[in-house]
């Protein structure tokens, strides 16, 4: 998929892609100014046919002379059919501007354990790296609530938004990999009100789960 927006400073392009290969889902999402890269949103996810565990998920932004690196490791907490787990914590690390913060995402409260110091992508980034990809902010909306609807309330971006996955079902435990992962990685990267950044980020988590759900029901 491919936007265009011709504005007072030239063409801007934001291109989306995505794959399944091995074990992961991947999408990214690349904001141009001419041909040079402004922004780039990639994430991936976890994508088995039968998962065992939460498995982990990757996000990382690219703009200026700034990378976010995100990483969301449940790989230690088992998955049934029966319901979303909702003990224990993901491993949270996340690497930017030479630093690195590590901390535990509480399953229970869907949100960071305390003390928790790292950054998210809204003071990650200056407006001056973000601005070009905000007249795309309406299309990766859309992108965000299509996800969200698909996943039936499993995909949940938002801290404090425990995911709700139709327990029981033959794609439960499948789902609650694809999209649970991808939710904690974006609820993470977005802390505050969403910026650009974030909705791109979101996004782009949103697409990964989606190609490893649509594996799902293959």
């Amino acid at each position: 998929m491919e936007a265009w927006y011709a504005g007072p400073q030239g063409i801007v392009r934001a291109r989306v892609s995505s794959d399944t290969a091995g074990v992961a889902s991947r999408a990214t999402v690349e904001v141009l100014h001419g041909d040079a890269f402004v922004l780039t949103v990639g994430a991936s996810t976890p994508m088995r046919a039968a998962p065992q565990t939460l498995g982990a998920a990757m996000l990382v932004v690219r703009g200026g002379a700034t990378t976010y690196r995100l990483r969301w490791d449940a790989s230690s907490i088992g998955v049934t059919a029966q319901e979303f787990p909702s003990r224990g914590a993901a491993l949270v690390e996340v690497l930017t501007g030479g630093r690195a913060w590590r901390g535990e995402f509480d399953l229970e409260t869907w949100s960071m354990r305390e003390p928790w110091e790292g950054p998210g992508l809204d003071s990650a980034f200056s407006p001056a790296v973000t601005d070009a990809a905000v007249a795309f902010a309406a299309v990766f909306e859309s992108i965000i609530v299509r996800s969200e609807a698909l996943s039936g309330g499993a995909f949940a971006p938002v801290q404090g938004q425990f995911p709700v996955v139709q327990a029981g079902t033959a794609q439960a435990s499948c789902d609650a990999a694809c999209w649970g992962a991808a939710g904690g990685a974006a609820a993470v990267a977005c802390q505050t009100a969403p910026d650009i950044a974030c909705i791109l980020a979101t996004s782009v988590c949103g697409i990964a789960a989606s190609a490893c759900h649509a594996v799902c029901r293959a």
